[in-house]
């Protein structure tokens, strides 16, 4: 993305990797407050898919989770179906680290109806139904998450597996 400026309480503030800082490039303080205001004021444009993926990234990194979330979604009602297979794992995990797992499980039927239904989301979503505690749903999903993947496990998955199991 191109510089970014932005007003804030009689400032001008620059986006330099993930922060937001003022002329003499200290950290502003209220990087929550102007990504608010940042988010509003992009809403008010037009933007591509991929602007809301390079956000969404810049978001997380600073902890911004909330409006990183905001932007996977739109990529994900406005994506194609290959971008939403890369995007979707990335919104359940979120979801994960926002501790809102059923929502990262209720995107399940929504991913397989867009034909973007992959093992490493079905791995995120095993994940998240360990989370809350469905032991039963978790297995299942991460066996069909096996399966998806030609019957092997990658790392992720195998945890999965081991939280199962030591949780049961």
């Amino acid at each position: 993305m191109a510089e970014v400026t932005i007003e804030f309480e009689g400032k001008t503030y620059t986006r330099q990797k993930y922060y937001w800082v003022d002329a003499q490039h200290q950290q502003a303080p209220a990087q929550g407050e102007i990504d608010r205001k940042y988010y509003k004021q992009f809403l008010d444009e037009t933007h591509s898919v991929q602007e809301y993926i390079d956000l969404a990234g810049e978001f997380r990194q600073n902890g911004s989770l909330g409006y990183a979330a905001k932007c996977f979604q739109y990529v994900l009602e406005h994506g194609t179906t290959e971008e939403c297979r890369i995007y979707y794992p990335c919104l359940t995990s979120l979801y994960r680290e926002m501790n809102q797992p059923q929502k990262a499980v209720d995107l399940e039927p929504i991913m397989e109806q867009r034909g973007a239904l992959t093992h490493v989301a079905l791995t995120s979503i095993a994940a998240a139904y360990c989370d809350l505690g469905n032991l039963n749903e978790a297995k299942k999903c991460a066996n069909r998450a096996m399966a998806m993947n030609h019957g092997t496990a990658d790392q992720e998955l195998i945890a999965v597996f081991a939280r199962i199991k030591k949780d049961k």
